[in-house]
């Protein structure tokens, strides 16, 4: 297979060697591989055997660390950085590139790498600063390609972080807790390594499509300025792509609340219905609007939307529908199917309400310190089918419900110590005739008062 390693005949190829291949390791050169994401290193380990076999001195593997699960070897070949939450390298993982490259006499990117933004930029910028031989293959092309923070140099510019604003309908909830105290330390340490991108708007400000979080940071840690990536003139489905499909490099579709699912799919759905497929889920919603779930048929070729989105997202296109009608929902309700106080169910039927109706329900839930059950929400669907829903039925439901319930008919039994206390050889009916009168007589006694 490697026969061409082999001395050189008369002919010279290299006239100050007489071999192609060195005869001993320290000769031979260190070679840094980077790549991996989670669950994938196949192109790694590939690259890794052949090197060796091709003469390369030493070898080292640079990976993300959600890959320790996945491989129990323990060797000085193998360091491990640090991953983002889609299983590909943070920025975190800078210092170990540097590492690296301090290390090795060449580097090789190569495949098995996550599609996700933060690691594609991470690339690109150790590629422009790196002193080293640089060689790329397999997925490691397709991220950079594809990367939506990639650009050249001169195309990121540090802008006044006072001039940017939220995305006007921004639909990802930012982050809390532990997440955001990573990427505070994160941009104390390292500072900003993915740049953010803006919308360019006419009053001179800056409109976030990508780095929500990061700018939300950055103000936390007291950055005047952050590095961005400015966009000029995009159309509004342009816009809606730099917000949606950034985030979902960054979180799965399946680590999403209820509410950015929604929006995810409702994007998708506008696209896919500017194609003029949209026949079979729009059926769903129909359904849906009318109490009725229908199976999915496994026989039944789904060539339109279901089948399309289903299949990026693994869901029916029941569940589909569902999802859509959170978007009708009032921020109020939103906030209580992200928070799991209420569920997808309830939420669908409460979603047909108009909205002003659903802020009105919302507050007097909460003035009256009731807590609507998925019935409820069924039961006002239902209501509104047949006259669109006003507050006074609102108040006059709600007031029932708070109504203390009473019984028409409790079964009431002895204890067995009163039975033996008055009771001895008595039938049931004797008992149950005793009773009826004592208490005729103590009822008596009350009305005459």
């Amino acid at each position: 297979m490697f026969d061409f390693w082999q001395v050189q005949s008369s002919k010279l190829l290299f006239p100050e060697i007489a071999w192609n291949k060195p005869e001993q390791k320290i000769h031979a050169g260190k070679l840094l591989i980077i790549g991996g994401g989670a669950g994938a290193f196949r192109g790694l380990a590939t690259s890794h055997q052949t090197a060796l076999k091709t003469g390369v001195g030493e070898v080292r593997i640079l990976l993300p660390d959600s890959l320790k699960k996945d491989i129990k070897i323990n060797s000085s070949e193998l360091i491990f950085a640090k991953s983002n939450l889609s299983g590909g390298f943070s920025n975190e993982a800078w210092t170990d590139f540097k590492a690296g490259e301090k290390w090795a006499d060449s580097i090789l990117f190569i495949g098995d790498t996550n599609k996700n933004s933060e690691t594609a930029v991470l690339f690109e910028k150790f590629i422009l600063e790196s002193e080293r031989p640089i060689f790329i293959a397999r997925d490691a092309v397709d991220i950079l390609l594809e990367g939506v923070g990639v650009l050249e140099q001169g195309d990121i510019q540090d802008i006044e972080i006072d001039l940017l604003k939220a995305y006007h309908d921004h639909p990802f909830t930012l982050y809390t807790g532990k997440r955001l105290d990573d990427m505070v330390e994160s941009i104390k340490e390292n500072g900003i390594l993915n740049p953010i991108i803006v919308l360019k708007k006419e009053d001179g400000a800056y409109e976030i499509l990508s780095g929500h979080n990061r700018v939300n940071a950055a103000r936390l840690v007291n950055l005047k300025t952050v590095p961005c990536i400015i966009k000029e003139n995009l159309s509004e489905e342009q816009t809606y792509t730099y917000v949606i499909e950034t985030n979902l490099m960054q979180r799965s579709f399946s680590d999403l609340l209820p509410t950015e699912k929604a929006f995810v799919l409702k994007m998708r759905y506008e696209k896919i219905a500017s194609q003029g497929k949209r026949n079979d889920l729009q059926k769903d919603i129909n359904n849906l609007e009318q109490g009725i779930i229908e199976k999915e048929s496994k026989e039944e070729d789904k060539t339109d939307s279901r089948k399309v989105l289903g299949k990026e997202y693994n869901l029916s296109g029941a569940s589909i529908a569902r999802y859509l009608r959170l978007n009708e929902l009032s921020d109020s309700w939103k906030k209580e199917i992200d928070n799991e106080k209420i569920g997808l169910t309830m939420a669908v039927d409460l979603s047909y309400l108009s909205k002003e109706i659903q802020e009105y329900l919302y507050q007097q839930c909460k003035e009256l310190e009731l807590s609507l059950k998925p019935s409820d929400a069924k039961t006002l669907h239902l209501m509104n089918r047949q006259e669109e829903m006003n507050q006074e039925m609102v108040a006059t439901y709600l007031l029932n419900l708070k109504k203390p319930k009473v019984k028409e008919y409790q079964n009431i039994k002895l204890s067995r110590s009163v039975y033996k206390k008055f009771f001895h050889d008595e039938t049931k009916e004797d008992v149950e005739e005793i009773i009826e009168k004592e208490l005729e007589i103590y009822f008596k006694g009350y009305t005459d008062k």
